[in-house]
């Protein structure tokens, strides 16, 4: 009995420990973070991305992706509208959105299926919820060209029922009292407001506060759910919190941002709040505080959990990922994508074994022909960029963002040596071993350094003897040498072969460094291959403007230009192991492989939008794998074209989602019509109304310079005013009429947008 239990506890203990190892291969965010929102159990997570407009639902506890769905298709006709604001129902089956446009959207929160689109305002929902019976919805919203407004929707089809009367100002937060009956909402100017629910009338409107503000870009105002607590910023470095019912204030915090951002848990005891370079978290009763530091270039939105032990981050452009933090131990981790975006793709020689580099830091080992997970290698301290195997397979190398190297007995699953190879910026572009396996060569950021493999010492750092200046615009840059875009061994490693920022392909002497050949190819040389020993395809000239060209490398004339159609900066180049064929990568994300032989693409791969994209040929040259800025990994049939596999599947839309997104395109092509036509009625009516605009000398006087000036201009008349003799002034002023009924504006390069003129226009200065 005593060994059957043994047994079971064995069997038990390996499960665990298996399902604990599981990897789940998702995409994460590509984009800014508009929203994070915690469930009221806290045990889901939403986000929402600017740019690709994508709804996450994540497992908060193990950062798993339960569903994600598109909402382009809430756009109506030619709008460009995000989503604002997020609410579950009490019954956590459903999740309402609501969205700049004045619309609001209903989801499964289990499936993330879209249920329906209702209309509440022309634009600008503040924020929602849901009643405490799950049956409505109340929306909030401050429409531009009309007042802020506070309606009732059904949960069953969307349908407006009720619309509050009274002044509610820009609401940004909602509760409830005496059972749902009474409305309680909190206003982006800090005060509090009641309804009646049943009548509809607002409790007390004739002692209620005026509105101090109607609108604002910067909503630096938040309140505990039960609106009893709120924190306002109330100075350029000062927050305050306040009770609500009694006016007290309760604490001033002394904090400085650009913007601060605060959020309250729901006894309103714990409090978050945003600084230059992290957060802090209160603790209101105690009086205790704890910095969490701020995430790079995360924290463009951000929620506590209603409890207040989960802080959650959502980062910004270049860094979408999701930061949750523990408020009570400062322990943070990273919601993202498995392997996220793909940085380095590589098969070991006898094509068994498919590597991968992730931006989550860690080197995927890949099965190659099942497409089954292997093995992980983690310790990394950022995202994965660059790796290879030596020519017999047994290490594998790979180098992060930092310039930091890791040299892998893959097998073992153990790190054999850790390189550091640091010349400032760290962007490593390439990882390559020479034939015969006694070297390899990286190069990060314009400079390529070659390793001696039997001690991993370094063993040259490849130069120019000369500089070489970059300039844009009034800008220019200078280097001691000219910096490497491109390198690859040639002579079983006796010699490598270089492309340059000038233009230049130039050959070296391995062991000594030294440069045997100069030959200049073009304006520039991004990039290169090898071809063979003797030959080499490089684009050549500006990122807009590059030509692929076959060039000799004994003596740099151009055997062949090859024909394409791509407008985009060429990010990839790789040869097959046959020589006969090689794929190019470019940043719109677009694949293509061409023959060496002829001069136009023989076809394009659809791998959806990337860019920045790795690719890896299998050893025989049959298949080839990609992948890059979209998260997601592809292997396709080199000869035929077709895709063989992909890591995660394509999103599939809804009908319904098909539905609104055939009626937003077709509302976008009747909006374009009508402005063609009204273009054209323009055509025959401008010239007569120009004749009724125009600019006139007004007096020579004075002005600063628009630099010395600030972004916002007060538009009150200053310097304008001001008349001075010829000799004396510095400018001339003039004077703009229109008296015609075209809409005519004059970039004023300033935040201040009333007079749509430049110099003095009905009273008013603008420089």
């Amino acid at each position: 009995m005593k060994k059957i239990l043994l047994l079971f506890f064995a069997v038990l203990f390996f499960f665990q420990i298996s399902n604990a190892q599981e990897t789940f291969f998702q995409t994460g965010h590509r984009n800014d973070i508009l929203e994070v929102k915690f469930s009221p159990d806290k045990n889901r997570l939403i986000s929402y991305s600017a740019g690709d407009g994508w709804i996450y639902l994540w497992n908060v506890a193990d950062g798993r992706v339960l569903w994600r769905r598109k909402t382009g298709f809430i756009r109506k006709a030619n709008e460009y509208a995000t989503l604002t604001s997020f609410a579950f129902s009490p019954d956590k089956k459903f999740i309402a959105s609501g969205s700049g446009n004045g619309t609001i959207q209903l989801w499964n929160a289990e499936t993330g299926d879209f249920l329906w689109r209702g209309d509440a305002f022309s634009d600008s929902v503040t924020t929602l919820d849901f009643s405490p019976d799950g049956e409505s919805i109340i929306v909030a919203g401050s429409p531009k060209k009309s007042a802020d407004e506070i309606k009732i929707l059904r949960v069953r089809d969307g349908q407006a029922v009720k619309t509050l009367d009274g002044n509610p100002c820009t609401v940004i937060s909602i509760s409830f009292d005496n059972g749902g009956r009474i409305l309680k909402t909190g206003n982006l100017d800090g005060n509090v407001f009641k309804w009646n629910l049943e009548s509809g009338k607002q409790i007390n409107a004739d002692t209620a506060t005026p509105c101090d503000r109607k609108r604002t870009y910067e909503w630096e105002t938040s309140f505990s759910p039960d609106l009893k607590i709120s924190a306002q910023r109330t100075g350029e470095k000062e927050l305050t919190v306040k009770n609500t019912e009694t006016g007290e204030t309760i604490k001033k915090i002394e904090a400085s941002d650009y913007r601060i951002y605060s959020r309250l848990s729901d006894d309103g005891k714990k409090l978050i709040v945003s600084g230059y370079g992290g957060f802090t978290i209160y603790d209101l009763a105690t009086g205790e505080s704890r910095k969490i530091v701020e995430s790079s270039r995360t924290g463009s939105t951000i929620d506590l959990a209603n409890d207040g032990s989960l802080f959650a981050e959502g980062g910004s452009y270049g860094d979408a990922s999701i930061k949750i933090t523990e408020t009570a131990t400062g322990k943070s981790r990273f919601f993202s994508g498995h392997p996220g975006t793909i940085g380095g793709i590589s098969y070991t020689p006898d094509g068994k074994i498919l590597a991968v580099g992730g931006s989550d830091k860690t080197v995927y080992l890949f099965d190659a022909a099942q497409k089954t997970l292997l093995k992980k290698l983690s310790g990394h301290g950022d995202p994965v960029k660059e790796l290879a195997f030596n020519p017999d397979g047994e290490i594998l190398v790979s180098a992060d963002d930092d310039g930091v190297l890791k040299v892998w007995d893959w097998q073992n699953g153990t790190m054999v040596k850790e390189l550091k190879f640091d010349n400032g910026l760290n962007e490593p572009q390439k990882i390559e071993f020479s034939k015969n396996g006694r070297y390899f060569l990286i190069i990060v950021n314009g400079s390529l350094a070659i390793y001696n493999v039997n001690d991993w010492s370094l063993l040259k750092e490849i130069k120019t003897k000369e500089g070489y200046e970059s300039k844009s615009g009034s800008m220019t840059i200078g280097y001691s040498s000219v910096p490497i875009s491109s390198g690859a061994f040639a002579e079983n490693g006796a010699k490598v072969i270089t492309t340059h920022a000038d233009g230049t392909l130039r050959i070296w002497k391995t062991i000594s460094g030294k440069e045997i050949k100069k030959l200049k190819v073009g304006e520039s040389a991004p990039l290169m291959l090898i071809a063979g020993e003797q030959r080499a395809v490089v684009p050549i000239g500006k990122w807009d403007e590059q030509k692929l060209k076959l060039i000799d490398l004994k003596t740099g004339k151009i055997l062949r230009t090859f024909y394409e159609e791509f407008e985009s900066k060429f990010e990839a180049i790789t040869v097959s192991p046959n020589g006969k064929n090689f794929i190019t990568g470019n940043s719109a994300g677009e694949i293509a492989l061409w023959k060496l032989d002829e001069e136009k693409f023989i076809r394009e791969f659809d791998i959806g939008y990337s860019g920045d994209d790795s690719v890896a040929f299998s050893p025989d040259g049959k298949t080839f794998t990609v992948g890059g800025d979209n998260q997601n990994l592809y292997t396709f049939n080199v000869e035929t074209g077709e895709k063989l596999w992909q890591l995660i599947p394509f999103y599939q839309p809804s009908e319904l989602e098909i539905e609104l997104e055939a009626r937003g395109k077709k509302g976008r092509a009747e909006v374009e019509a009508r402005k063609a036509e009204r273009d054209k009625q323009a055509e025959k009516e401008v010239p007569a109304l120009a004749k009724k605009i125009t600019v006139k000398f007004s007096h020579y006087g004075t002005a600063e310079s628009f630099w010395d000036q600030k972004i916002a201009e007060s538009g009150v008349p200053n310097k304008s005013k001001l008349k001075l003799p010829k000799e004396k002034a510095t400018v001339a002023w003039f004077a703009f009429t229109n008296d015609s009924d075209l809409p005519v504006s004059i970039d004023t390069n300033s935040m201040y947008f009333n007079p749509k003129c430049k110099g003095l226009c009905n009273g008013a200065e603008i420089s």
